[in-house]
This record gives structure tokens, sequence and C-alpha cells, in this order.
């Protein structure tokens, strides 16, 4: 398989990565939609090797079995000692939730390697049908 060869070369460039990090890497880099014709069970997507070094690592980089609502969880760390001051700026649809704090300082001193919190707010959506409300209902 072609994946295992990509699964390689991120790893000779992320060599702590986690199998779940590799994945998600994978996936990231995959342009979505890229293949029309189909055989059965395939995918639509295009896998892309031409990705450069992260700068920053995000754990975990993705979150399931989220609900709306909560509070999830991640830190960001610096791959590389920034030349100058590194200000970072999550963003995400404004429709689903925010990040907190909203910005992430980086300094040139010897704290530039420490992980920063970052947590993803989700809103609770009052316009979302839940299945308790279903119950004893037949459609």
């Amino acid at each position: 398989m072609q994946q295992a060869g990509v699964a390689a070369l991120y790893l000779q460039q992320n060599v702590g990565a986690r199998p779940s990090d590799v994945k998600q890497s994978l996936l990231d880099a995959s342009e979505p939609s890229a293949v029309l014709v189909l055989q059965p069970n395939t995918t639509t997507k295009l896998l892309n090797t031409n990705w450069k070094a992260n700068v920053f690592n995000i754990s975990p980089r993705s979150f399931y079995n989220v609900f709306e609502g909560t509070t999830q969880n991640s830190s960001v760390t610096l791959t590389l000692k920034p030349l100058s001051i590194v200000l970072l700026t999550p963003t995400i649809d404004p429709t689903i939730g925010f990040f907190q704090p909203p910005r992430l300082f980086f300094a040139v001193d010897s704290s530039w390697s420490m992980a920063q919190p970052i947590n993803l707010v989700l809103y609770k959506n009052p316009e979302c049908i839940s299945l308790a409300a279903w119950t004893g209902h037949k459609l």
C-alpha cells in the first residue's frame, strides 16, 4: 500500500508520532474529492506527499465522540526555536465554538519549548433535536 510509504516519510520528520497522529496527518494531507471515477470500495481522496515539517504540534490532533456544550483540552508546542515572538491564533467555524485562550504567545527565551494549553469550547446548539425527544414516537 502506498500509505505505508507515505507514513514512513512522515515518521522520518516526526519520529515520536503516535499511530493516530500519523493517520490524521495522512488524512490532513489528502485532497478531498480529487478522484472522480471510482471503483467499488474506493475513496475520493488523493494523498499529497509534498508537505513541510510542522512548526508546531497539537496534542491531541483530533477529538472523537465529543458533545455539544463541552470543552476539549489540548496543548500546543513549537517544534523549532523561533527567531522572533510567535503569536498563534487558532480558528474554528464560529457557529460551532471558540478557542480559549483566543491566542497563544511563544517567547524567544527558554520557555519557547513549553507546551501551552488551549481549550476548544463547543456551543450547546438549542436547535439540535435530541434522540430523547423522539422516545415513544413512531416515525
